[in-house]
């Protein structure tokens, strides 16, 4: 019995010192947690705020691309040509980085003249990135395409606002050289297409107008149109290894099969210029 009663104490004992120790194991423990914690707010407290990079990327060329199609009636009589047709002459810019974008469909009224012109005019832009080569494309923050309308006109404008002849902003997916204003034959010739890597077209589908003062049909240099479009995707992608061809500004219009048996004339055109692009990586 007293052998039995000594087991008995004996165990007892070792279970409450067993549970004091653990006790004292579980507040050593939530000592350390809350020390712990304290530290991690104490650095996160102290700790500056993220700060980004920010890059201005020079462009590194602009042109616009006029596509001509049309008919020229050597049957009947066509003089004087009604209305004057219009030409793409009358495309000049003041600046490296201008371009233009829009239509006009012309046909000669007078009589019964079956002559016809076609023109289609896309803007194309590109910036040098160079200063980003180093950058992973993951540490891409944001991206942003600024450009201002400094002139837009239609013979058709909207009820309200001006009109934006602009119909998409594309990734190029061909090569192009920047220049001037250059001429294509729509026969035998063909825009630069749209970047579909990936099995998809990559664009941006713009506005078909924007606020300005009421009545207004056109825009002037003194109240621009100012435009903002996010591009970081793109610009990703670009980073990441594919190629980089720029933007390219498609037109409103852009129907070749304008109807000469009937007045079928219509146009619209917007100048653009001032591009930027803002790119800021972490």
């Amino acid at each position: 019995m007293k052998e039995e009663m000594a087991g008995t104490v004996g165990a007892s004992v070792h279970t409450v010192f067993g549970v004091i120790g653990r006790n004292r194991l579980g507040r050593l423990y939530q000592i350390l947690v809350g020390a712990i914690g304290i530290v991690l707010l104490s650095m996160a407290a102290t700790c500056p705020p993220v700060t980004l990079n920010t890059f201005t990327p020079p462009v590194q060329g602009v042109t616009t691309f006029i596509m001509m199609g049309g008919q020229v009636d050597t049957v009947n009589t066509c003089t004087p040509v009604t209305p004057p047709a219009p030409s793409p002459d009358t495309l000049t810019s003041g600046s490296a980085d201008e371009i233009f974008v829009g239509h006009d469909h012309w046909r000669n009224t007078v009589d019964n003249c079956q002559e016809s012109k076609v023109l289609v005019y896309r803007g194309l832009v590109k910036f040098d990135l160079a200063q980003l080569s180093t950058t992973k494309a993951n540490l891409l923050s944001s991206a942003l395409l600024e450009f201002d309308v400094i002139g837009t006109s239609s013979s058709t404008p909207p009820a309200t606002g001006s009109p934006f002849c602009a119909a998409q902003l594309l990734d190029v997916g061909d090569p192009w050289t920047p220049g001037p204003p250059s001429n294509l034959n729509h026969f035998t010739q063909q825009f630069p297409r749209g970047n579909t890597a990936g099995g998809a077209l990559r664009e941006w589908t713009l506005p078909s107008s924007f606020p300005t003062a009421a009545g207004s049909t056109s825009i002037q240099a003194t109240s621009q149109g100012h435009f903002q479009i996010d591009v970081v995707e793109w610009l990703k992608l670009w980073m990441a290894g594919q190629p980089n061809n720029g933007f390219m500004f498609t037109a409103v219009n852009e129907d070749w099969t304008l109807p000469v048996a009937v007045n079928n004339n219509s146009s619209c055109r917007t100048h653009m210029a001032n591009f930027k692009l803002t790119v800021k990586t972490f």
